[in-house]
């Protein structure tokens, strides 16, 4: 009599038994079906795929890598090996941007998917109910997905690495891996990464009244640091400046700004607030 309640309970914590893992699969694959399909009604990438210019310079910098010839011209994107590699090899076997397009949608519902995993796993049913849908209505996330950028790429990267360290045995080099290659998308990554040290740091360094024992193998969160040897050796070969990546924002900015069209301080304040109150 009392299997069921214990069944459920460890549902309710997101942590089933080996029995409740083919449901939980099941779950996840109607997410995920779910996701791609409410984006593809949107999107329809089978009609044309409306790509950003970050997206077809990805391609741009794996013919230029592929051919051995520097790039001719600095192009206003930062590079981003990982959609240099994935992109690059997508219209190379296909010549059709449609197919990068496809690729993006499959990486959201993956998004979606793992994270309502992520979310169950952390606070249970309501909580995977709660991320689910918010991604799923959230009109910038789809945006970003119907141009194939990397922020996609990168945040199921990010939440493939919550999902190593949650886990009863975490990962934390596979975490570190999956921080790494979510830096070659976006740099932003590397804060995460930065930050993540620095609590480890301070737990481990700091004053007496912080430390605490530190989970075994947490350090090797640093792997994915590794990611920025692999941005220089991408912009050496694509610029022969291996600091490429490194200057592109300045540049763009004292370019938009000499035009003219840098905005200021109230008018960026005023699109971060309007960004917030998109997604309440």
């Amino acid at each position: 009599m009392g299997g069921a309640p214990r069944t459920l309970a460890r549902i309710l914590r997101g942590m089933p038994a080996a029995r409740d893992r083919r449901a939980l699969l099941a779950v996840l694959a109607a997410i995920f079906i779910a996701a791609v399909a409410v984006a593809a009604s949107a999107i329809r990438p089978w009609i044309a795929a409306p790509l950003a210019f970050d997206t077809a310079a990805s391609v741009l910098h794996f013919d230029r890598i592929v051919s051995g010839r520097h790039l001719e011209e600095a192009l206003s994107t930062t590079p981003k090996p990982l959609l240099t590699v994935l992109y690059g090899l997508l219209y190379s076997a296909t010549g059709d941007w449609r197919a990068i397009s496809i690729a993006a949608l499959g990486a959201w519902g993956l998004c979606v998917a793992s994270a309502s995993l992520l979310a169950w796993r952390v606070g249970g049913v309501l909580a995977a109910v709660f991320a689910g849908v918010s991604l799923v209505l959230s009109p910038r996330l789809l945006l970003e997905t119907s141009w194939a950028l990397g922020s996609v790429w990168a945040l199921l990267l990010w939440i493939v690495a919550g999902l190593a360290v949650t886990g009863r045995r975490p990962r934390w080099g596979i975490a570190g891996a999956a921080l790494g290659f979510a830096a070659l998308a976006r740099l932003e990554t590397f804060l995460v990464i930065g930050l993540a040290l620095a609590v480890l740091a301070v737990l481990r360094f700091g004053p007496a009244r912080w430390r605490r024992p530190l989970p075994a193998g947490a350090w090797r969160i640093s792997i994915g640091l590794l990611a920025l040897p692999v941005m220089c050796l991408h912009d050496l070969l694509l610029t022969g400046d291996p600091f490429f990546w490194t200057s592109v924002a300045a540049s763009y900015s004292a370019t938009a700004e000499s035009a003219g069209r840098l905005p200021g301080l109230t008018a960026v304040a005023r699109d971060l607030a309007d960004l917030v109150a998109g997604q309440v």
